[in-house]
């Protein structure tokens, strides 16, 4: 009996010590600089690993504020090549106002999360490093060469050693 409690207790320990093991995450931070260079390395931008939860995926802040970023950039670029009514000047307006509240709820959530999250810096070629335990993660990234927009994605870190992340800010036309 006190055999089988000491197994019990070995393949416990050795369970527990694997969950909290840390995973290196590699990844790299980009941005559309412009037709002729293309994609740029978004250097000394933050980037926030918010322990989350599978559901928080509905969370989507992020999401829509990307949402209004893409609207608002249209159509201020459509103005340039024709003038625009009163009705889309008004549609405009309210899209540009969620655009500020969004903006808004995105800063908040970074102010709640700081001292709750994982934190590193992009380097000089657009690369960051950092270990993690093992875990569901929100990935927030801060870029500081396109007015501090934010992005967002979800990952999983698992049992591997090592993790390689891609995270471009791709409507860099806006």
């Amino acid at each position: 009996m006190k055999k089988i409690a000491i197994f019990i207790l070995i393949i416990y320990s050795l369970n527990s010590n694997s969950q909290n093991e840390n995973i290196e995450v590699d990844g790299i931070v980009t941005y559309f600089f412009n037709e002729n260079l293309g994609t740029k390395a978004d250097v000394s931008s933050k980037v926030y690993f918010r322990p989350a939860q599978y559901s928080d995926t509905l969370n989507k802040n992020f999401s829509k504020l990307r949402y209004f970023e893409v609207l608002v950039g249209a159509s201020s670029y459509a103005s340039k090549y024709s003038k625009p009514n009163r009705k889309t000047l008004a549609k405009r307006k309210r899209n540009v106002d969620s655009l500020n509240l969004y903006k808004k709820l995105t800063d908040d959530i970074l102010i709640q999360i700081k001292d709750k999250s994982y934190k590193t810096s992009v380097d000089g070629v657009g690369r960051f490093n950092i270990k993690v335990p093992k875990g569901f993660y929100e990935i927030i990234v801060v870029s500081s060469n396109r007015k501090g927009r934010k992005l967002n994605r979800f990952v999983e870190i698992k049992n591997q050693q090592q993790m390689d992340l891609d995270l471009d800010f791709e409507f860099g036309r806006i």
